[in-house]
């Protein structure tokens, strides 16, 4: 299991160039020590007949294994599955998306890190500062993914998220009518 290997690395981040944010991040951490950075916009994860499919998965996975923290920046919306994939592997996610909003349920400040995008450039540090914090953290995001996101849990999550939308108002009912 990749969950068992022990972190060597502080951060990593692996992921497309498809915002400036990430551009930002991989420019500003690929020399940086005690992490890993990679582009792989090459690579398209939606197609299955990639050839290189299988090896860029559990590179990733392994990546991912080896960090404390793992980064989260938004793409082309402010939320990204790398966040439920951290939480799933038991790593501490790094929020980089202002206007992310969590999603009911867990208590995200209780393994999560939400950092300003403003800020990437400080980030390093305040990592660095929180390193021993990470084991706790990773179990409870893993705890919070088995309770919330697992395949057993998922629609209960957004069934509930739903209800809590139509009875706050926060959106048109017309909306959640038609959904």
């Amino acid at each position: 299991s990749q969950k068992s290997v022990s972190p060597d690395l502080l951060f990593s981040y692996v992921g497309r160039n498809s915002h400036p944010l990430r551009q930002r991040l991989l420019r500003a951490f690929s020399a940086a020590g005690e992490c890993h950075v990679e582009d792989t916009s090459g690579y398209h994860h939606w197609d299955s007949t990639a050839g290189n499919r299988q090896e860029f998965q559990a590179r990733y996975a392994n990546v991912m294994a080896r960090s404390h923290f793992v980064l989260c920046p938004r793409g082309w919306s402010p939320t990204t599955i790398r966040i439920f994939e951290t939480m799933q592997m038991g790593r501490v996610p790094v929020i980089l998306a202002d206007d992310w909003r969590p999603p009911l349920g867990p208590d995200w400040e209780s393994f999560a890190i939400f950092w300003p995008e403003r800020k990437l450039n400080a980030l390093p540090a305040h990592l660095a500062e929180l390193r021993g914090e990470a084991p706790a953290m990773g179990k409870r995001a893993r705890q919070a993914w088995e309770e919330f996101f697992a395949p057993t849990r998922e629609w209960t999550t957004l069934a509930n998220s739903l209800a809590d939308l139509h009875y706050s108002r926060r959106v048109d009912h017309r909306l959640l009518v038609a959904f």
